[in-house]
């Protein structure tokens, strides 16, 4: 008879607080935070300009196709078709040099009665999967919990741009007053994208994702679901969008494919004050208490959330590996510390 995980609420409500606890905002992040949440942004310019016939869109057409082993002819009437969207432009955009991070409201985003809700109906609905991913690739179910539920609300937000109209604005109209050009990180995963909806047979102007592109209930980007994502629940295909039990399986690989530890605490408290360095370092373990050095054979980093913050806690290799799960997708970084009870088992990430 399969065993709940309890208690669920306070479970999620602590994996919540930790993905956005352990790293501060990127500076774009932060300046979303200050405008409208990423749920609400959409395609709303109602006379987009297509891209057409441009020189170097059908250059780079050509260069996919040649490459990819797709029909020219497609891939030149399908990036034709793409539109430019003014606001994935500014969405992308960070704030000026010098602005403050709210750190509160950033916080307050993840930690709310909505997204813990729905999280606990997530976790009932899909223990099983959970518990075959995390024997499989060894995550921790509240890991894979927190980062769909910080991604999209579980499903709830997947985004409302077209994804090849993102795409092909970042590729081919990156701000070029931005601190740096992304463009070919654009125009890779616009070729991934491409690539997918050929091996998918979904339809390429009808996919919607985030301003940035990416997809489905774990918001993958296109070289990502190419990469990692799996067909979890063994049905022949890999659905991002839908299919619980593939969501759950391709966080998991993702995960362990950058080197998530079984085991392995992401991150361990450290309450004495007096003893901390005065600026943010990287150390080695025999610098931290005994029980935190067996978490790890690696470099360890003390993190504090603010200057003259009482809080501080040691990220371990997990907690980057972690960070690395948005570090690919440019919209934020997150990192994560939970605590999971399931059944007899009790496992505390401090």
């Amino acid at each position: 008879m399969m065993t709940k995980p309890r208690p669920l609420l306070p479970v999620l409500a602590a994996t919540l607080v930790a993905l956005g606890t352990l790293c501060p905002p990127s500076d774009a992040e932060a300046a979303r935070t200050r405008k409208k949440p990423v749920a609400l942004q959409d395609d709303n310019a109602p006379d987009a300009v297509t891209y057409g016939r441009r020189d170097d869109v059908v250059a780079l057409a050509a260069g996919i196709a040649e490459r990819r082993g797709l029909d020219r002819a497609w891939v030149e009437e399908t990036l034709a078709q793409a539109r430019y969207i003014p606001g994935v432009v500014r969405l992308i955009q960070p704030p000026p040099a010098g602005t403050a991070k709210n750190w509160a409201a950033y916080r307050a985003r993840f930690v709310e009665p909505v997204r813990i809700r729905a999280g606990v109906a997530f976790w009932r609905d899909n223990e099983r999967w959970l518990r075959e991913a995390e024997a499989r690739y060894g995550v921790p179910a509240a890991i894979v919990v927190g980062i769909v539920g910080v991604e999209t609300i579980y499903a709830q937000h997947m985004g409302n741009f077209r994804v090849l109209d993102a795409l092909a604005t970042l590729s081919f109209d990156f701000p070029r007053d931005a601190r740096r050009d992304r463009s070919p990180f654009f125009r890779d995963e616009l070729e991934s994208f491409l690539l997918l909806c050929r091996q998918q047979g979904s339809d390429p102007l009808a996919l919607k994702g985030s301003y940035a592109g990416a997809i489905g209930m774990p918001q993958f980007m296109p070289s990502s679901w190419l990469k990692y994502a799996v067909d979890f629940d063994g049905d022949g295909r890999v659905d991002l969008h839908a299919s619980a039990a593939d969501v759950i399986g391709s966080v998991a690989n993702y995960l362990a494919e950058f080197g998530w530890q079984r085991g392995q605490r992401p991150t361990t408290r450290w309450a004495r004050r007096s003893t901390w360095p005065s600026a943010p370092c990287c150390w080695r373990p025999t610098s931290c208490p005994a029980s935190a050095q067996r978490s790890s054979p690696s470099t360890a980093r003390l993190w504090k959330p603010r200057a003259g913050s009482t809080r501080a806690r040691w990220r371990w290799s997990n907690c980057r590996t972690a960070t690395r799960h948005r570090a690919t997708w440019p919209a934020r970084r997150t990192s994560m510390r939970s605590r999971a009870t399931t059944g007899r088992a009790t496992t505390r990430w401090r």
